[in-house]
């Protein structure tokens, strides 16, 4: 299964744990959320406790991260 199987843009471009607030920054604002610094202090938090557990951070990952309380699956392969 490929991001652009289920309708997905194509992301040469991962996120990762070694990624900054910066990266993150920019890459929710291309995805149309652009984010205050209080708002990405949130975000940011979740996304490093996400990269702890997986990979590779894909765009569905970064959105799912604007919603505070939801859980983000973390797939085994």
């Amino acid at each position: 299964m490929t991001p652009e199987s289920v309708g997905a843009g194509h992301t040469k471009f991962v996120l990762g744990k070694h990624s900054g607030r910066r990266a993150l920054a920019d890459r929710l604002e291309k995805l149309g959320h652009p984010l205050d610094r209080n708002q990405l202090d949130e975000v940011y938090a979740r996304f490093t406790e996400l990269a702890d557990r997986k990979k590779s951070i894909y765009d569905q990952d970064l959105l799912g991260l604007l919603q505070p309380g939801k859980s983000i699956p973390v797939a085994t392969v």
